[in-house]
């Protein structure tokens, strides 16, 4: 296998495997349910989620959901570092995400998928892998990722939150 970089849509329907290789999910749109380690979490845009190889992991997402997907052999130390592999992600690497999706989606070129992978690999050994943010506001904003056409009120998004608007308010401002 040689490291890569794709573009996945997954099943709705719960699938769970393992592979000899470290895997980094980033979202591009919608999230990922997946349970590793006895860990369960949510991934939304902004988030990743760092599978460690030969961890046996489920997940499960909506079929229109979409994923920028890194199969490699090494993980930078400060992917290999964090406790949870459920993390936040920085500005830079929320921005090559959005510029793979159209590369990867436009033209299929080794030498280019090459070049990204080691970009990634930089983008990574330079990322702050923040804690994951509070579940609560994360079901806002996969809320919000889900239709950004519609309008997102405060007492809308503190009702999908489970939380009052000023509570929503707070954490919102703190994980965001």
């Amino acid at each position: 296998m040689r490291e890569k970089l794709s573009i996945r849509a997954y099943n709705p329907v719960v699938v769970s495997h393992s592979h000899q290789f470290h895997q980094i999910v980033l979202p591009l749109n919608g999230a990922i349910e997946i349970s590793l380690n006895g860990i369960n979490g949510s991934v939304a845009v902004g988030h990743c989620v760092i599978i460690r190889k030969n961890v046996q992991h489920s997940f499960k997402a909506k079929e229109e959901a979409r994923f920028l997907v890194a199969d490699l052999y090494d993980l930078p130390d400060s992917a290999m570092s964090v406790e949870s592999p459920f993390a936040t992600v920085s500005s830079s690497l929320k921005s090559f995400c959005m510029f793979a999706d159209i590369q990867l989606n436009s033209s299929h070129d080794e030498v280019v998928e090459d070049s990204m992978i080691s970009v990634l690999k930089n983008l990574l050994s330079l990322q702050d892998f923040l804690p994951e943010i509070d579940r609560r506001i994360s079901r806002a904003l996969e809320h919000i990722e889900n239709d950004i056409s519609e309008e997102h009120t405060l007492d809308k998004l503190a009702a999908v939150s489970s939380l009052s608007v000023s509570q929503f308010k707070v954490l919102f401002t703190k994980h965001t």
